[in-house]
């Protein structure tokens, strides 16, 4: 159980299912241990993880043009370009849309932002081998929330709350390492 995951955002009942979890493996024989871990990289991990994504998706996104991969909106009464823009507007969701986006911005920054997140991910990676030399696992949450209901009765997450539930997520990921997600 690495304390560096136990972040003011986590919902009590997320810490109550984490706990609990714990002990159930406890009482199946497994040793679980909290730890001062050396995850430090841990709160930045999110924001490498978003610039990487982004810019990994506009890179790899770019070449679904409608010509060489992917489908196209045909209309011979208009020029490449609106085509083209038509293509790509239609055959992509926002979220789609949003990822290129920022892609493109953290891309044009002179790789600045990317060669950090690089960095950041390279530093986890580290830190990340060092706890797994010395536990065979690490226990985490999936999210910080509870999961939102399915039939909408609940109020729906705003984006930052999407994305800061990928906190416990993306660290083992950007790390390269294997992970599972068991239900509680």
């Amino acid at each position: 159980l690495p304390t560096s995951y136990s972040v003011s955002e986590c919902h009590e009942d997320i810490k109550s299912s984490w706990a609990s979890t714990a002990s159930l493996l406890t009482q199946l024989g497994a040793t679980v241990t909290p730890f001062d871990d050396n995850l430090t990289t841990i709160q930045d991990s999110l924001a490498a993880y978003y610039v990487i994504a982004c810019a990994e998706a506009s890179s790899n996104l770019a070449r679904y043009d409608g010509i060489r991969y992917g489908s196209r909106c045909r209309d011979p009464s208009v020029n490449f370009d609106v085509e083209y823009e038509k293509t790509r507007s239609t055959f992509f969701g926002d979220e789609v849309k949003r990822r290129i986006e920022a892609g493109e911005e953290v891309l044009s920054k002179d790789g600045t932002h990317y060669d950090i997140a690089m960095r950041i991910r390279n530093q986890l990676r580290s830190e990340y081998q060092a706890a797994l030399n010395t536990y065979d696992a690490l226990l985490l949450p999936c999210s910080v929330t509870p999961p939102i209901a399915l039939d909408g009765s609940e109020a729906k997450l705003d984006q930052s709350e999407v994305m800061a539930n990928d906190l416990m997520t993306v660290g083992a990921s950007l790390a390269g390492f294997p992970a599972i997600s068991i239900p509680a």
